[in-house]
């Protein structure tokens, strides 16, 4: 006897790629389930684009805000600091005087 086996008959091919009909059948299976139902909590790519164009323009919006606003508080710290430095130079000739006067006046008590 022989141990070697026979082999008979046809062998059928089958490709391991898959073929458009069962893609589609897949992906019917698998990925459409019709949206859950509730179309309004989808939008459109036209909704979204026309809904993100409308953030960009209240954020542009309010950029342009804040920007005339540190513009204007810029303004009233630059007029602050210019009162400031008047000051300055008010007390300085204040302290000056005063120091004068003191020195002035203990000479005159010295004479006497």
């Amino acid at each position: 006897m022989n141990n070697k086996k026979v082999i008979n008959g046809h062998f059928e091919y089958q490709s391991s790629r898959p073929t458009r009909s069962s893609l589609l059948k897949d992906s019917e299976d698998e990925y459409n389930e019709d949206g859950g139902g509730n179309m309004d909590d989808y939008v459109t790519h036209r909704e979204l684009d026309k809904a993100v164009e409308s953030v960009q323009k209240d954020i542009k919006l309010s950029q342009d805000e804040t920007s005339n606003q540190i513009t204007e508080l810029s303004g009233k710290i630059d007029a602050l600091s210019v009162n400031i430095h008047n000051l300055s130079k008010i007390s300085w000739w204040i302290m000056t005087i005063i120091s004068a006067g003191i020195i002035v006046h203990q000479d005159i008590f010295d004479k006497l």
